[in-house]
């Protein structure tokens, strides 16, 4: 694994801590209080409130388990990195397609919050990896799923 893997914003940093912090005070009592009801008012085998109640317990466990190693290993970005006219993790960049001059501007984040819809493009994408390195002006020919396109870097930000 790459470490731009475990790269992340502090806005995401900020939203998986928000997460946890609901998943254990939460839901996580919550179902508990499911799984104690369930076998207080039935005593048999076949107890299937009983089974699932574990079932959703056992699968929120996991859960915050996950959400804890990708806080635990990934590296916070705060700010910008660099003022630099290179094009970082962490850059606002412009971006037109030269096959229908659409223009297009993103963040380049980390593959775990990636948003393109919201304007966050991850590094590990097609055309995010095509751009890490490039500055205003450059041309960037890239293979994404449907084929070889052709962008120009129209600018790079720093916010």
């Amino acid at each position: 694994m790459n470490d731009y893997h475990l790269i992340i914003s502090r806005r995401e940093h900020i939203r998986l801590l928000d997460k946890l912090t609901y998943l254990h005070y939460v839901v996580k009592p919550r179902i508990i209080e499911e799984v104690q009801n369930a076998r207080i008012w039935c005593h048999r085998r076949d107890n299937s409130e009983y089974f699932d109640a574990k079932l959703r317990l056992s699968r929120l466990y996991a859960n915050i388990e996950e959400i804890e190693v990708r806080i635990t290993q990934s590296e916070i970005l705060v700010g910008c990195r660099s003022y630099s006219d290179r094009i970082l993790v962490g850059a606002t960049v412009t971006v037109q397609n030269l096959e229908n001059n659409e223009i297009s501007r993103y963040v380049l984040v980390g593959p775990h919050e990636s948003d393109v819809h919201n304007g966050y493009l991850s590094i590990a994408s097609p055309l995010g990896s095509a751009l890490l390195g490039h500055k205003t002006g450059d041309e960037i020919i890239f293979e994404a799923p449907s084929g070889i396109k052709t962008y120009r870097v129209i600018s790079v930000e720093w916010k």
